[in-house]
């Protein structure tokens, strides 16, 4: 019978043994910490942010602004796992973390998962870059041509004809070997979400703080923030 020493012994949590792959000195650590902060940044916000504004106006300020709080606490302790994972398995994927701890159908269940993910938001970002590029393009062709007369409805096949040309121009970047080439992409796209984000926060100013809707002759209504929603 084990006595309470050998019991204490066996339950002590033991420093675990951590790799780094490849290690910190390695030639393939290239990337600085200033660019790896604008790519993890410019990748983790992403078109999301477009559905920010509709989440606060749905759900109120306060409920909205939890959640964020939720997610963010969620999603920190996932990273916090996932490097945990990765650094005492010497593992450098998700596949890799999944063969490890569960075996080779969890590693293949991960890659099916992945590449279904990935075509869901390759599908959403065209959509995404549809919706915006091709309503601005059709405006400005417009008031290039007819800069006096209001502008004509645009063609249906108009939005597939923008993001066709779109697709042209960003395919020779897709056959770059590794993300390394891709450093100073991250720099347009960050600068990008900070233009929406500063559009999206100025409009919302306006709109609540200086416009207000006129009913009548005489009358305004003031505008209506929500707080929390009531109905669900």
């Amino acid at each position: 019978m084990p006595t309470y020493h050998e019991e204490w012994v066996e339950y002590t949590r033991h420093t675990s043994l951590e790799l780094l792959v490849p290690p910190h000195d390695s030639n393939l650590r290239r990337t600085s910490l200033g660019v790896a902060t604008f790519n993890l940044v410019a990748t983790i916000v992403g078109g999301g942010v477009l559905s920010l504004p509709l989440a606060f106006a749905r759900a109120g300020i306060v409920l909205t602004s939890f959640m964020l709080l939720v997610a963010a606490v969620i999603t920190e302790f996932s990273l916090y796992l996932l490097c945990s994972c990765a650094r005492r398995t010497g593992s450098t994927s998700y596949m890799e973390i999944a063969r490890c701890a569960f075996g080779e159908v969890a590693e293949l269940g991960m890659s099916v998962l992945l590449w279904l993910f990935l075509c869901g938001v390759l599908v959403a970002y065209f959509v995404l870059m549809m919706g915006i590029y091709a309503p601005l393009l059709w405006s400005l062709w417009q008031n290039l041509k007819n800069p006096e007369e209001e502008d004509e409805e645009m063609p249906i096949d108009f939005g597939p004809t923008v993001l066709i040309c779109i697709l042209l121009l960003v395919s020779p970047f897709l056959l770059k070997k590794n993300l390394y080439s891709l450093r100073h992409i991250c720099y347009v796209g960050f600068m990008s979400v900070c233009i929406i984000a500063i559009s999206i926060s100025v409009r919302a100013y306006q709109r609540n703080v200086f416009v207000h809707e006129y009913i009548g002759a005489g009358t305004t209504k003031a505008p209506r923030i929500k707080y929390a929603s009531m109905d669900w």
